[in-house]
């Protein structure tokens, strides 16, 4: 799908295109397909609301990670306002360096609410006692 059509896929699309672009204006243009005007992204690194913070943080990742690029690697698995995919972090020479999953919650129009990322492989974690 184009990242500019307005179902999940383009949404997703547009969210993915974004961290992949070197030019900001077009970052940010990219932001506002996927995004309602107060959306909230968190992942490992940042936690930052607002088309403009969330424009910053990608380009933030550019300059640390330059010519990597991120990949969805998995379907979009939707429950009502939720979905979850995964992706890959890709180095220039087509290396993957890392991975995560994106949950995020959608508006009426399927922009993203909030998303929050998680880095690397999932951690098992203990169930309390």
């Amino acid at each position: 799908m184009a990242p500019s059509d307005g179902s999940v896929q383009g949404r997703v699309g547009a969210w993915m295109a974004a961290w992949n672009e070197e030019d900001a204006v077009e970052r940010r243009r990219l932001l506002t397909i996927a995004w309602t005007g107060s959306g909230r992204y968190v992942d490992p690194f940042v936690d930052v609301a607002g088309p403009d913070a969330i424009a910053t943080a990608l380009g933030q990742f550019r300059v640390l990670f330059p010519g990597h690029s991120l990949r969805r690697s998995s379907g979009i698995e939707r429950h009502f306002d939720q979905i979850r995919f995964t992706w890959e972090l890709v180095s220039p020479e087509g290396t993957v360096v890392s991975d995560g999953v994106d949950l995020a919650q959608l508006d009426a129009d399927d922009r993203f609410i909030h998303l929050t990322g998680f880095a690397g492989a999932q951690v098992p974690v203990p169930l309390e006692a």
